[in-house]
């Protein structure tokens, strides 16, 4: 009898396994603090169909089963961090772990771990064979301080990065050569709810027990994940590598069934007739619903026989064509340094004739398959639950408001993320889900659209009396403080609004957080509290910080650092010069909002203005 699956909503799970192999059981291992996760024990097979046993004649299966990998997700790699702490210092488990990172986080080498393009540079290290903490990796994997019993059973990035920077052994692949044996792997989220960054990563979550923490975010990553955008120039650089392929004479057949596909993606695209329904300044907007793209894609010759019985089957040895040659790469490594592009008569460099595509291209493929194989699928209407949208944006080219061209992307939107939900809790033996905030759970699960048989919706851990919650309709010279773009537009709103927050900063000392809805808003509000003065009155009050935009952790590391800094210094000297304290302005969704621990006088008061949609 095959063994039903059971998503879950929190720590506790009470699972019962039916299978040819072993009689039902209710298996649990405890893991310290409060809550139980199940490892499956071996146990006696006691043949069903005898009514009484004899369990002195019977033959035990010696043979234990395999136990669940238990994969720990959350959405930042300092809530990781503070998972493994208290793995740490506050249970007595002590499994095989890895954690999975990215080469941001991992890259021990001097130059690849300060470049832009860290994963292209490191595989070309890796190939030409000149990467010696790569070719290292391994010594890391068996250093005894991190084995169990060892000084470092339990490790986070920061230990595994100073181990493999003194043992000059690569941390991202020994992490990754951990995973495939370790008992428990801890990961941030999208590594196991993104179909294409599993693959990348070899994350099998077959019959695995998964637990994502601060699990809100669940729905709009695995709408994400559901979702794919290619440009026209990625489009493009697709075409051209299909193309240098094709007159290499490899795989022919299958990279001109590509090729044909990709061609008539580019013709959407540039088609005259897309009509625009939606004009926003420097972008315009068509939409197509699930069973237009079907239809469109009819029209190509692309049906659900048809992508099965053939785009697939290409993919699939076009992927394992590049594979070949990549391992042929690694045995030979001066085969990069033998390609040269020679010139024709003119002087023009010869169009490069390459033996596979590239791993960008690869993906690009991989991502427009992924959707057209969830609308494809059968047993389900998830085309009813994607749209394709062409986007024309303009694309400043220089300086000068004249100097622009149009751009085209094309998306493939998700819009239900049961879609990548069902994929992740049909593969997995359970699924655990816990934050703070999954109230109310059943709108939650019908989100999702999975059934979550056990359930617990906790207390919380302060009392009412220690938190006042309010809603402020309107400002101090009765503006509707209406959180929708238009109204948000408006002077009247936004001087309200600045009026507001500047007479809460004047009444609660110490920190304040207040969260608007994107960089873009924030700036406006900063523009405008600069040139009527409301922000001058505000800097009487508090220090203001701001969140810094883009990907730079250091600047906001040391943004925050600053701002705790700030904070500690009024606790131990009081008020400087008329301020009692500092507000610190983010978006939400960014990178305040998950995972920073504000506590005591670092927050007295959270300011949220508008509501924080979800992404699209």
């Amino acid at each position: 009898m095959e063994a039903t699956n059971v998503p879950i909503s929190y720590v506790e799970i009470n699972r019962e396994e039916t299978d040819d192999d072993f009689q039902p059981a209710n298996i649990r291992r405890k893991i310290g603090g409060g809550g139980s996760l199940p490892i499956l024990n071996p146990v006696v097979n006691t043949n069903d169909t005898t009514t009484a046993v004899n369990m002195s004649e019977s033959v035990p299966n010696t043979t234990a089963p395999k136990l669940p990998k238990i994969y720990v997700g959350s959405r930042t790699h300092k809530q990781l961090a503070q998972l493994i702490g208290e793995l740490k210092g506050n249970t007595f488990y002590r499994p095989k772990m890895s954690i999975l990172g990215s080469r941001d986080q991992m890259c021990i080498d001097k130059k690849v771990s300060k470049s832009a393009t860290k994963a292209d540079d490191c595989g070309t290290l890796l190939d030409a064979r000149h990467c010696i903490p790569g070719l290292q990796a391994g010594k890391l994997i068996s250093n005894p301080n991190i084995q169990r019993g060892g000084s470092m059973e339990i490790w986070d990035i920061e230990d595994i990065v100073r181990l493999g920077s003194q043992t000059r052994c690569c941390p991202y692949y020994a992490t990754r050569g951990m995973a495939d044996f370790a008992e428990i792997v801890f990961c941030p989220y999208n590594y196991l709810i993104d179909p294409i960054i599993r693959k990348v990563m070899r994350i099998d979550l077959k019959d695995a027990i998964v637990i994502l923490d601060e699990a809100h975010n669940i729905e709009d990553s695995s709408r994400s994940a559901g979702s794919f955008e290619v440009t026209e120039v990625d489009l493009g650089m697709l075409q051209t590598e299909l193309n240098q392929v094709i007159r290499n004479k490899q795989l022919p057949e299958e990279h001109n069934l590509l090729l044909y596909f990709t061609e008539s993606l580019l013709e959407w695209i540039k088609d005259p007739s897309n009509m625009f329904t939606i004009k926003e300044f420097e972008q315009h907007v068509h939409l197509w619903s699930g069973k237009e793209i079907i239809a469109k894609l009819k029209d190509i010759g692309i049906t659900k026989n048809t992508f099965e019985a053939s785009l697939t089957p290409a993919y699939t040895a076009i992927a394992a064509l590049a594979e070949s040659v990549r391992r042929e790469r690694e045995r030979d490594a001066n085969i990069e340094s033998k390609k040269e592009l020679t010139e024709n008569e003119d002087g023009t460099p010869k169009v490069h004739n390459r033996k596979c595509l590239s791993n960008y291209a690869l993906r690009l493929i991989e991502g427009i398959f992924m959707v057209l194989g969830f609308m494809y699928e059968s047993n389900t209407n998830y085309e009813d639950d994607y749209r394709m949208v062409l986007i024309k944006k303009v694309n400043r080219t220089g300086d000068s408001s004249t100097s622009s061209e149009w751009v085209f992307k094309l998306g493939f939107w998700c819009l239900n993320p049961g879609v990548i939900f069902n994929q992740l809790s049909t593969l997995t033996h359970s699924i655990v889900l816990t934050s703070g905030t999954l109230s109310p759970l059943n709108i939650f699960a019908s989100e999702l659209n999975s059934p979550f048989p056990i359930r617990l919706e906790a207390n919380h851990v302060i009392e009412e009396s220690q938190v006042w919650v309010r809603v402020i309709p309107t400002g101090p010279n009765n503006c509707l403080l209406k959180g929708v773009y238009t109204q948000m537009e408006s002077f009247n709103y936004q001087d309200d609004v600045g009026e507001a927050l500047c007479g809460i900063a004047e009444t609660v000392p110490f920190g304040v957080l207040c969260f608007v809805p994107s960089y873009s808003t924030l700036n406006k509000l900063k523009n405008r509290w600069t040139a009527t003065g409301i922000l001058k009155r505000l800097e009487k009050r508090k220090r203001i910080f701001y969140e810094p935009s883009g990907q730079a952790k250091a600047t906001f590391e040391k943004t925050l650092k600053d701002y705790y800094g700030y904070i500690k210094s009024i606790e131990e000297k009081g008020p400087n010069k008329g301020k009692d304290g500092a507000i610190y302005f983010a978006v939400f969704r960014g990178k305040v909002s998950e995972g920073i621990d504000f506590k005591d006088n670092n927050c007295r008061a959270v300011v949220t203005i508008g509501i924080p949609y979800p992404n699209m």
